[in-house]
């Protein structure tokens, strides 16, 4: 029921216009399609438990890749989940704050020339994927960027 709903919703259609009142819409109209989803995935108790992600900040990016490729991609569930990040040798207690501090990190961090993984156009330009870029890294990040939507996380360097 919730993914018909998704697809029936008239500002996702394709033929719908994009001018900027249409994009706000369109963008409240993905937030709500999302809820839907997140509800109906609440069915599942694997959808109710906590995602634990011990990061160690040095090893941000690679960190993060690693923890999302050891999660079972077939899990359904997975990407609805909680998360709870804890920093390695850092105090504190995440109650929002430090999962928001690991999206916007690992966005800034990942797109930095040494991961390999993005480069930028021009200066001040698009980030696009190096053409020399590991497939299955990218995969991950891809991943990563399906959470930081869900969650509403912002994306991108800034």
């Amino acid at each position: 029921a919730a993914a018909s709903g998704a697809e029936q919703h008239p500002l996702l259609s394709a033929e719908s216009p994009s001018e900027p009142l249409e994009l706000n819409a369109k963008l409240l109209a993905l937030r709500q399609c999302i809820e839907w989803q997140r509800e109906a995935a609440r069915q599942f108790k694997s959808a109710r438990a906590d995602w634990k992600l011990p990061v160690v900040r040095g090893r941000l990016v690679s960190n993060v890749l690693d923890l999302f490729g050891s999660a079972n991609p077939r899990t359904p569930a997975l990407h609805w989940r909680n998360t709870v990040v804890t920093f390695v040798g850092e105090p504190g207690v995440d109650e929002g704050g430090l999962t928001a501090d690991l999206h916007s990190s690992f966005w800034r961090e990942v797109l930095k020339p040494e991961h390999g993984l993005f480069e930028q156009l021009a200066e001040g330009g698009a980030y696009l994927p190096r053409a020399d870029a590991d497939k299955e890294r990218l995969s991950l990040v891809g991943r990563f960027l399906l959470k930081s939507v869900l969650d509403d996380h912002p994306t991108g360097p800034g």
